[in-house]
């Protein structure tokens, strides 16, 4: 048989399983992407911390800009202040009859007086001139302030007009670099950048530690969700407030106990009515295998036909209720059963074309402390459960028998039954629908065989792998637990 696709039932359907779901599986790690109406993303968990680390970004670089503009301002006006006081002291000294003219040079401050006649700078210094065209006042008083780029230098600069005691008038400037003041900013920006990252680390640790203590509550109720399947529609528990999270635990329970008694409502009809429908179908069968019996043989093409619908239909109801019941009794009496030779070889043998391979592979070097090939099991449930997966496999090949083989493996924790078939193959919707009762596939039937295997398989604590590729065949893998030595 060619080489099967091994690949996840959620990309493909090219395989499928009904394994039950552990503590470790979510309700996305099984359900279709078709079923959920949103795109998938990140978990809930981790869009709280993302949600909580850009908030606090956000706030952090608000934060740093109005720290920048502030300080800026601040510094800004307090240079401006120092500057007219230095011009304030400079109008006193010079104006005052016997002030104090010296007033050239560079304060302890850093600022530089300068006075200017109509003529030019009247002091000499490092500096020069300032353009004359940064002197001319638009106030009254003919004062002014500037911001200028100065000798590579930024400055600010404020002049006033001062006027000699003599009558000369004189313009008095005071100025000063502002380079500190950006120095100053730079590495306010520096700090409060640093600062920023080290709070959005922070509030992302801060943020992981509150979101996984506020939403444990919901992955709990997602985790008791995850286990929930047919055959255990139990309330889910829940030790909480009743807030909104409680709120949904209740609507949940309420829902899974009107599931619960649908399910067994449901159960207890189809008992009822496979019970009631095979008293009379056996009665019919009867009367008909009598009258057939009577007629000359193949005297009556449609009695023949009704005996052989009514062996049918028996069959069906026969399924149905094995399959109410043994979803209502649980239960089963256990035997030492040898797979290969009391299950394999004696289902391969009431089919003439299909062969029985054995054990695949080799127990030599391999730490298995359980006997070959032995099970806890009811033979004859297990047989019934073989049987209608080999039905199905020849059926898929058009009846030919000679295209479906049987053998086992075995592993440390399990026996595995392997029956596979060179037919036609499954395509994906076919293949995650084919467990479920009453659902038919291209091949016919009642839709019941497989879910009755389902049925047998979880009863003896195990679990069927399948795998399928169109025109080239199916295998299942019947995993039940091996016998301990």
């Amino acid at each position: 048989m060619a080489s099967k696709r091994s690949v996840s039932t959620k990309l493909t359907g090219s395989r499928t399983s009904t394994k039950p779901l552990n503590v470790s599986q979510t309700l996305t790690d099984v359900i279709p992407d078709d079923v959920f109406l949103t795109k998938r993303g990140l978990a809930l968990k981790w869009r709280v911390v993302l949600l909580t680390c850009a908030a606090t970004i956000l706030l952090g670089i608000t934060a740093a800009i109005i720290s920048y503009i502030v300080v800026n301002n601040i510094l800004q006006r307090d240079l401006q202040l120092e500057l007219e006081r230095n011009i304030g002291i400079i109008q006193n000294n010079l104006s005052t009859p016997g002030g104090n003219n010296e007033n050239s040079g560079a304060t302890s401050a850093g600022v530089i007086n300068q006075l200017y006649a109509p003529t030019g700078l009247l002091n000499q210094d490092a500096y020069g001139p300032l353009p004359a065209e940064w002197l001319v006042s638009t106030s009254e008083d003919g004062s002014g302030a500037i911001n200028q780029e100065f000798g590579n230098m930024p400055i600010k600069a404020v002049f006033a007009p001062v006027k000699l005691p003599t009558g000369i008038a004189l313009t008095a400037v005071s100025f000063k670099s502002t380079q500190y003041i950006f120095d100053i900013l730079r590495q306010l920006a520096r700090a409060l950048i640093a600062t920023s990252l080290i709070l959005a680390l922070i509030s992302s640790i801060i943020g992981y530690f509150v979101a996984t203590h506020a939403l444990r509550p919901i992955s709990r109720l997602s985790d008791n969700a995850a286990q929930l399947d047919p055959n255990n529609l139990q309330g889910l528990p829940y030790i909480g407030p009743d807030d909104e999270i409680g709120r949904l635990h209740t609507v949940l329970n309420v829902l899974i106990e009107r599931l619960r008694d649908a399910m067994e409502q449901q159960i207890a009809f189809l008992a009822e009515a496979s019970h009631e429908l095979r008293t009379p179908l056996t009665s019919m069968k009867g009367f008909l295998e009598r009258a057939q019996r009577k007629l000359p043989e193949g005297s009556s093409q449609e009695i023949d036909d009704a005996v052989r619908i009514s062996h049918s239909m028996s069959g069906v109801v026969a399924d149905l209720l094995q399959l109410s019941r043994g979803e209502v009794i649980r239960e089963y009496e256990p035997f030492l059963v040898d797979v290969g030779e009391e299950i394999l070889d004696a289902v391969a043998s009431e089919f003439p074309g299909v062969r029985y391979l054995g054990l695949q592979g080799s127990r030599m070097n391999q730490d298995f402390d359980n006997p070959e090939g032995l099970i806890l099991g009811d033979p004859n449930r297990l047989k019934q459960a073989t049987r209608n997966i080999v039905n199905n496999a020849i059926r898929a090949c058009d009846g030919d028998e000679t295209q479906v083989s049987l053998s086992f493996r075995e592993t440390a924790e399990h026996v595995i039954l392997h029956i596979e078939d060179t037919g036609k193959g499954m395509p994906d919707d076919v293949l995650n629908k084919i467990f479920d009762k009453f659902y038919k596939g291209q091949n016919g039937g009642a839709g019941l065989g497989l879910a009755i295997v389902k049925q047998i398989v979880n009863q003896h604590g195990g679990y069927i792998e399948v795998e399928s590729s169109l025109g080239e065949g199916t295998s299942f893998d019947i995993f039940l637990p091996a016998l301990k030595a």
